[in-house]
């Protein structure tokens, strides 16, 4: 299948929260609450408009339409030197393209960003519940690294986390 990798743009801020919204609900563990597609908006358009020089999110068309998107950044983790290690802070696609490599190729999209911004190391958070991302991104040399935190609360329970690391 033929797909495009480029940067994203602010006039991509509906079709990333459409993607983004709708890869959730696909994916998202039993018991999950849905996204609105309305939140995802402006969140989209404050992040693309805030990205600086080692921040980036590129998206994947095919046949002119958005099919996913990786999300790159310094971490923010305060155990972490942000210098060098950068984070992988999102990664969607659609439900239509899983098992296509679509996400292998926008992780390696994203690697290669922070590689260039001067990172060594990346990192990525994980919902504890979510055997699949596990197993995606072990199959590509992530591992968790022992590290946990509370991501948010649903419905009276804390929702946990876990980080993956990976050496670039």
């Amino acid at each position: 299948m033929d797909w495009n990798i480029r940067p994203a743009r602010l006039n991509d801020v509906e079709a990333l929260a459409d993607v983004h919204v709708a890869a959730w609900n696909a994916a998202r563990p039993a018991g999950f609450e849905s996204l609105p597609v309305s939140d995802r908006i402006d969140q989209w358009r404050n992040r693309l408009e805030s990205e600086g020089k080692r921040h980036s999110t590129f998206v994947a068309e095919i046949g002119g339409s958005l099919a996913g998107f990786v999300r790159v950044r310094p971490t923010p983790d305060d155990d972490m030197d942000s210098a060098v290690v950068g984070r992988l802070d999102e990664l969607y696609v659609a439900e239509a393209h899983w098992g296509s490599g679509l996400a292998h190729t926008l992780m390696d999209r994203g690697l290669t960003f922070l590689t260039e911004s001067g990172f060594s190391r990346a990192v990525l958070w994980v919902i504890e519940e979510h055997p699949r991302a596990h197993a995606f991104y072990a199959k590509h040399s992530w591992s968790p690294d022992g590290a946990r935190k509370i991501a948010f609360s649903a419905h009276g329970r804390e929702v946990m986390e876990i980080r993956f690391t990976k050496t670039l």
